[in-house]
């Protein structure tokens, strides 16, 4: 019966919690880089300065998902000399037109990022303008749903640079917003099939995070929500009671597949 189910321990990629990190020199006044989970894509906004940045280079690690083709990225126009795309476009009349260019790079080496890089640069500068940095400044395009991002500054390329040439100290935030499960709720092995592999996977989560009478664990993450059956922002008993019934009704022996819409 599937109530004796034996409980199986398997990986379930988590979102990261915040990631704060300072820039790479010791200047002031801070500002702060927020990074946002919207969609298949990374929203990057920067906080209002008293100095104003003319240059941004900071690195990205990403889990879940990886590059888009790069030049669906986009950096503000201010921010009109994304090096990187210079260098490897150096024979192109449009090296410097706004509009044409992608500010992602790769780490620890000159040149844009490829597609289906995890672990890549935002890099740009503001040549010859006095760039207005409140707001978004980039959206980096990404293919699949974000598990988790580590934000660090890119040094090779001097982290956030200042009008007056020298280095600003950084805070980087990484808010993923609301928790939202990739595939459906209920596939908590993030598989894309609901089934018995699930179920145990969810009585195991509730034995080591929740506490009796209802193992109650908020959800916080996609990977939570995954687990979230009843939709009610909390991962609990009511979960694996509800997804029982669901592949008992839905699936068919011996694993009672049910793919996700």
């Amino acid at each position: 019966m599937m109530k004796n189910l034996l409980v199986l321990l398997l990986a379930v990629v988590a979102l990261t919690a915040p990631v704060f990190a300072e820039s790479c020199g010791e200047a002031d006044p801070n500002i702060v880089i927020t990074v946002t989970a919207n969609g298949n894509n990374l929203d990057v906004t920067f906080s209002d300065a008293e100095a104003v940045p003319v240059g941004v280079s900071f690195q990205l690690d990403i889990t879940g998902a990886a590059l888009a083709d790069p030049n669906l990225s986009t950096i503000d126009g201010a921010f009109n000399t994304p090096i990187d795309w210079a260098f490897d476009n150096q024979g192109d009349p449009n090296n410097f037109t706004n509009g044409t260019q992608t500010p992602v790079a790769l780490q620890g080496a000159p040149g844009v990022a490829p597609i289906g890089s995890t672990s890549f640069s935002v890099s740009a500068g503001a040549l010859g303008t006095d760039p207005n940095i409140a707001g978004a400044i980039a959206t980096i395009a990404l293919d699949g749903a974000v598990g988790g991002v580590t934000l660090s500054p890119d040094c090779t390329r001097g982290g956030v640079v200042a009008a007056d040439g020298v280095e600003m100290d950084v805070t980087f935030v990484f808010d993923p917003g609301t928790p939202v499960c990739p595939t459906c709720p209920g596939d908590a092995t993030g598989d894309g099939v609901v089934n018995v592999f699930d179920l145990s996977n969810l009585s195991l989560f509730l034995q080591t995070n929740g506490l009796p009478p209802f193992y109650n664990v908020p959800v916080t993450t996609n990977a939570e929500a995954c687990r979230d059956r009843t939709g009610d922002g909390v991962v609990n008993v009511f979960d694996l009671s509800n997804l029982s019934l669901f592949l008992q009704t839905n699936g068919l022996p011996p694993f009672y597949n049910v793919p996700c819409p």
